[in-house]
C-alpha cells in the first residue's frame, strides 16, 4: 500500500511539473551609469571619440587597468570602467525581483518609516526610479525600496509570470487542442505552449495578444506531434491508463518493471517513463505489459519512493 500511494503521489507531480529552460549565453554588455566619454585609448591623454549618455548600452570587449574597451555600434572605444554597470537600466514598468530581504519605507530614505519587509524572490514593479531608490506600490499607496537590493529577471522568470494568464486563456478558449506550457530552453526560456497540429497558431497568438495580458515576446507556441485528435486531456488519459494497467499487474511482472511515474511532458512532446533501473528487460516487459509506442521516451530513475522532507 505505501508504494501504491508512493507512486500516485509521484505521478502526480510529474503532471504538476514544469520543466525549466537553461538560459543561452550571449554578449557581455555593460551600461553607463552618466555621461562619460569614449576614448580612442586607455587614459585621459587620448582623443575622445564621443560621449557615452547615462543608461547607454555598450558591448563589453576587455578589461585594461582602470579602463574597459568597448563598442558602440561599430566604433571601438575605451571607457573608464568604474562608470560602467552590468545593471540594466531600470524603467517604469519593469518588474524586478529582490535579491535579498528588503525594507518598504514611506520615503525615498533610510531615516524614513519602515512600512514593512519584501522577502528574497519577491516581485516589484517599478513606479519610477528615484535616485539609488525605487517607488513602487504598497497596499494602495506609494512607497520606495533600496535600488541595489533589486534584479532583472531572467528570460525565464519574466516567462514564468505569464505562465497563470496563458494557461487560463487555452483551458478557457483552446482546451481541445492544448497540451501544455513549459519553460523552453531551445528559445532562450520564452514559455513554450504545446498545441494540436491541427491549431490555427497563426490566429491563436493573435487572440492571446488582444488579450493585453502577456507581452509575445516571451511566448513560443509550438505544434505537437501527437494525432491531431489529441489534447492534454486525451494525453492524461493514456498515462493514467498506464499506470492503471501497472497496478494490476502480477507482483512478479510489477517488481520486474518498477515504474516510478509516467507523464507527458510539453518539452520533449513525448510520454516520460520512469523506470527504476531501466535495463533491456525492464522496458521490454513495459511494452509487452503494458504500451509500446513512437511517443514514449524511457527515463532510468534510482529511487522508487517519493523523497521525505
Amino acid at each position: 500500500m505505501k508504494r501504491q500511494i508512493s507512486l500516485i503521489l509521484v505521478l502526480l507531480f510529474a503532471l504538476a511539473a514544469l520543466p525549466l529552460g537553461v538560459l543561452a549565453a550571449g554578449n557581455d554588455y555593460r551600461y553607463a551609469t552618466e555621461h562619460v566619454n569614449m576614448r580612442t585609448g586607455p587614459g585621459t591623454q587620448y582623443d575622445v571619440i564621443r560621449e557615452l549618455q547615462t543608461d547607454e548600452q555598450v558591448e563589453y570587449l576587455k578589461r585594461s587597468g582602470k579602463w574597459a574597451k568597448v563598442k558602440s555600434g561599430d566604433t571601438e572605444g575605451y571607457v573608464f570602467a568604474k562608470y560602467l554597470t552590468r545593471e540594466k537600466p531600470i524603467a517604469a514598468g519593469t518588474v524586478l525581483t529582490a535579491k535579498s530581504t528588503v525594507n518598504v519605507r514611506s520615503e525615498a530614505s533610510t531615516a524614513s518609516t519602515k512600512l514593512g519587509k519584501l522577502p528574497k524572490g519577491s516581485l516589484i514593479t517599478v513606479i519610477a526610479v528615484r535616485g539609488k531608490w525605487i517607488e513602487i506600490n504598497w497596499s494602495g499607496s506609494t512607497a520606495f525600496v533600496y535600488k541595489k537590493y533589486f534584479k532583472h529577471l531572467n528570460t525565464a522568470g519574466i516567462s514564468m509570470l505569464y505562465a497563470g494568464d496563458v494557461r487560463t486563456f487555452f483551458e478557457t478558449y483552446y482546451s481541445s487542442v492544448y497540451f501544455g506550457i513549459y519553460i523552453d530552453k531551445d528559445n532562450g526560456g520564452k514559455l513554450g505552449v504545446r498545441v494540436s497540429s491541427s491549431a490555427n497558431i497563426a490566429k491563436i497568438a493573435d487572440e492571446l495578444k488582444a488579450t493585453g495580458k502577456v507581452d509575445m515576446a516571451y511566448i513560443n507556441i509550438q505544434p505537437s506531434k501527437m494525432p491531431s485528435y489529441a489534447n492534454g486531456e486525451y494525453m492524461r488519459g493514456i498515462t493514467h491508463n498506464m499506470h492503471t494497467k501497472y497496478m494490476n499487474l502480477p507482483k512478479e511482472q510489477q517488481d520486474l518493471i518498477r515504474l516510478r511515474a509516467a507523464y507527458y511532458d510539453p518539452q520533449s512532446d513525448t510520454v516520460i517513463v520512469e523506470i527504476v533501473q531501466l535495463d533491456a528487460a525492464a522496458q521490454q516487459a513495459f511494452e509487452q505489459y503494458i504500451a509500446k509506442a513512437d511517443y514514449i521516451t524511457f527515463r532510468f530513475v534510482k529511487s522508487f519512493f517519493v523523497p521525505q522532507t
